[in-house]
């Protein structure tokens, strides 16, 4: 993991911002948008729409703050994480800012490296009980599931209702999944760039009924 640097999780990071969201002509199934500038095909489910606060807190002294500026601020304080500090404490700053910027349910990061070649491995996550962190710790760099295609194809990937990861061997998400979870849970990934072809993923997931119109 030493490749992964504090540019790249604000590159990652960015990526998560309510603007940087496909517009609804770009939308299919898993919404997979290539951040190289790449089509997508037209077709799918809405991107999630950032809800804003209908009211300011009563009895507090309160300013409000532009979006530009509020994502300003967030750059700043992750580009004061020490860069000493561990690669994993970097990406744990990135995805909790980015949690909070799209008001988010939680998240996760994956990294490749060590164990086996192929696979992603659960580093961090933020605002998640275990039981659905569980079966995460470990998914396949090839799957379907939004960090494993982010990963893969360095593109944004959108999901609208989230699913399992994809088994590797000796390890079967699905048995491990929460029977209560409900369901609608937006699950959306970006690309954190690596090492050549090595790449991770930041994700975060939306309540249910978070999309946009149109």
């Amino acid at each position: 993991m030493k490749w992964l640097r504090i540019d790249r999780c604000r590159s990652a990071s960015d990526h998560m911002r309510p603007s940087g969201y496909p517009s609804g002509e770009r939308r299919r199934q898993s919404a997979v948008v290539n951040t190289r500038g790449g089509e997508a095909d037209n077709t799918g489910p809405s991107i999630p729409h950032i809800p804003h606060p209908l009211h300011q807190p009563q009895g507090l002294r309160t300013k409000t703050v532009r979006p530009s500026k509020r994502h300003r601020m967030r750059m700043r304080l992750l580009d004061a994480v020490d860069e000493d500090r561990h690669n994993v404490e970097v990406l744990l700053t990135a995805l909790q800012q980015a949690v909070a910027e799209v008001q988010g349910l939680g998240g996760m990061g994956h990294l490749p490296g060590g164990g086996m070649s192929g696979i992603l491995y659960l580093v961090a996550d933020s605002g998640l009980p275990e039981s659905m962190t569980r079966p995460w710790l470990i998914i396949p760099v090839r799957g379907t599931a939004p960090p494993s295609s982010a990963a893969l194809n360095d593109t944004i990937t959108w999901q609208p209702d989230l699913a399992p990861p994809d088994p590797v061997p000796g390890r079967d998400p699905a048995a491990l999944w929460p029977s209560r979870l409900p369901a609608g849970i937006g699950h959306l990934a970006v690309p954190i760039p690596g090492g050549g072809r090595r790449r991770g993923a930041l994700s975060v997931l939306f309540a249910p009924g978070t999309a946009r119109n149109g």
